[in-house]
Parts: C-alpha cells; structure tokens; sequence
C-alpha cells in the first residue's frame, strides 16, 4: 500500500491502525517532502514497523531507520546500480522484465515513460505495473489492462484496485496489488477497507 501523495487528517494514526492490521509493506511517498518532513512521519510510526516501510527518494533515511528500502523517482532511477539493495521498478507498459533474487533493503523506482530505457532486467525484484484499472485516487488515468501481455513474475499491480477486482488479479499474472485510492478515498475506514480487500484477494 503507498501513502497518499497529499496531506490525510490524521494520517500517522491511520497508517499505525493500518500496519497493526497486518499491512505488510507501506510505500512512505510525499512529493515535495523534505527529509525533515519524512523524519516527523516517522518518528510518528512505531519503530516495530520500520522494516515494513518503503521511503521514497531519501536513501538515508533507510539507513538511519532501518527501512525495508528505497522507492526512487524517474528523476533519480539513472543512479540505481546493482548492489546491497533489493531492486523494484513499477513501469506503465506491458514491457517483459527478468528477475533475479537480491538482498537485504528493497529499491522501488518509478517509471512513467514507456519508451524509458531501463537499467538490465536481472537488477529488479519486483515490477509495479499500471494503472491496470481506472485510477481511483487520479481521474482520468484510465486502465491499461489490455497493453499488458506476457506479465513477468512478481509483478504487483497498481491503480484502481478495490475489493469487487482484486480477485481477478492473480488470474492476469500478478503475485500481488498496491493499493491507493480505494484506502485513502476514506481515511476512517482505511482498516476495514484494506482487511476486505485482503480477504478478496485470498479467495482467489
């Protein structure tokens, strides 16, 4: 699940209720944020959840905090390099990727263009691929389903996922789904929303 790139009233509460649910990784993204900024969301977070949290563009943050790792903009994906880091890109094509297992933190880069050159196929865990649906959280970002063919494993999908499609999911190749707006939407439901959509994707 990511962060909504806008402010939430209550948002360290509802991340909090949310990773005490079981959510299993937050992507922590804020565009615009400064790394003080990020600091005062995390120093909101119990510390037990540190490894479940992805953080966008402060690669010292994740060390400070011991996070899971690191999620880089476009801007920044020509730095990534193999190494310590898991690598994950999520891209907005049906483009086939190889994987090839890493180690220790997680690196999510960001791909919007689709001509985008990207770095070897082997430096990647895992693939973020959409919008698959019509996005909930960005009107007029349509679904792409039908430009995704050949969906490499460990791809996680992105936009629109909700409760009534999630279930669909698997089925198409994906080993998973990042959820947005279906849980930011409604911030005081943000729980029972995610534990629905968990259950429907367990069903399957």
């Amino acid at each position: 699940m990511a962060t909504s790139p806008e402010a939430i009233a209550g948002e360290i509460s509802h991340i909090n209720s949310l990773l005490y649910a079981g959510l299993n990784v937050l992507l922590l993204r804020k565009p615009g944020f400064s790394a003080l900024q990020y600091e005062r969301l995390l120093e909101g977070i119990d510390p037990l959840f540190y490894s479940r949290i992805m953080i966008a563009g402060q690669r010292e943050l994740v060390e400070k905090y011991r996070l899971r790792g690191l999620h880089m903009s476009e801007a920044l994906r020509s730095s990534a390099v193999p190494g310590d880091f898991k690598m994950s890109t999520s891209i907005h094509t049906g483009q086939t990727l190889t994987f090839k297992p890493a180690a220790q933190h997680a690196v999510f880069v960001e791909v919007r263009n689709v001509d985008h050159v990207l770095p070897p196929g082997d430096m990647w865990d895992h693939l973020i691929l959409g919008p698959v649906f019509n996005s909930i959280s960005k009107p007029g970002h349509l679904g792409r389903l039908q430009e995704m063919k050949n969906i490499p494993p460990n791809t996680l999908a992105i936009g629109g996922i909700q409760q009534k499609n999630v279930g669909g999911l698997k089925a198409m190749g994906f080993c998973g789904a990042v959820l947005l707006g279906a849980i930011w939407k409604d911030p005081f439901n943000a729980v029972p929303t995610y534990q629905s959509i968990y259950a429907a994707w367990n069903r399957t």
